[in-house]
């Protein structure tokens, strides 16, 4: 302290902002998840019915622009809301989620509580900061090279709102893009007879399982290969595939 806790504050926002706030690697991840969804049989229609039984349990409560959007997009999904919320429940339930790149990289269980306290902090403008909030005072700090404050002064903006909203929602939408691949190969083994959590043990497999224990892979993730935990992942399915 306070040089490794800087260090690994410094490289989550790195590699936040490389991967789910980036919208090249958002298409990076959809189509590769396409490539492993075609290695494991997870046909076209599995992956539409995967989509339309998330969007139909979407609770459209969205915000910002992707969020509204993401709102609007719900409307495509199956009509019968209660039923598509039975099967994410199941599919939830029979573990097929863990280890997706949002739960294991960013740690979502330490993200959500941050984002809240954010919220939390954003209903009390001016008592938090003493008033001293605002656009120009942010800009003064910034200045100043006080960056820490400046971000403070900013984040109660309007716009910094926006920025924090859509970030959230860039976040979230990592995580969707992945689940709907998971929940096809989930739906698929259930088609070829598989118990709900033997299914979840096949759609785990079908992608990426980010949840590494090897501790030479979590040093180098925190270290000189951060994306190491892709590679370490993804040679052997290739491998097998092949």
């Amino acid at each position: 302290k306070p040089l490794g806790e800087t260090y690994a504050a410094i490289l989550s926002a790195w590699k936040t902002s490389k991967t789910a706030l980036s919208p090249a690697v958002h298409t990076n991840n959809v189509m590769a998840n396409f490539v492993m969804a075609d290695w494991h049989d997870v046909t076209a229609g599995h992956i539409l019915k995967s989509l339309r039984i998330i969007l139909g349990a979407s609770q459209r409560e969205g915000k910002g622009l992707i969020g509204r959007a993401g709102n609007g997009l719900s409307r495509a999904g199956i009509a019968d809301a209660e039923a598509a919320r039975e099967v994410v429940s199941r599919y939830l339930d029979s573990g097929a989620n863990l280890g997706s790149w949002v739960t294991a990289e960013l740690q979502k269980e330490q993200l959500e509580p941050l984002l809240k306290a954010l919220e939390k902090e954003l209903g009390t403008v001016g008592e938090s900061q003493g008033g001293q909030v605002g656009v120009m005072v942010a800009l003064q700090k910034a200045l100043q090279l006080r960056f820490p404050s400046a971000w403070e002064s900013f984040k109660p903006t309007r716009a910094g709102k926006a920025v924090t909203t859509e970030a959230g929602n860039l976040i979230d939408l990592y995580e969707a893009e992945d689940q709907v691949f998971r929940l096809a190969a989930w739906l698929k083994a259930k088609e070829d007879g598989s118990s709900d959590l033997a299914a979840g043990k096949v759609a785990r497999r079908s992608f990426l399982d980010y949840h590494i224990n090897a501790p030479w892979v979590q040093a180098l993730r925190s270290t000189a290969l951060p994306f190491i935990s892709f590679t370490y992942r993804s040679v052997p399915m290739l491998l097998e595939v092949a």
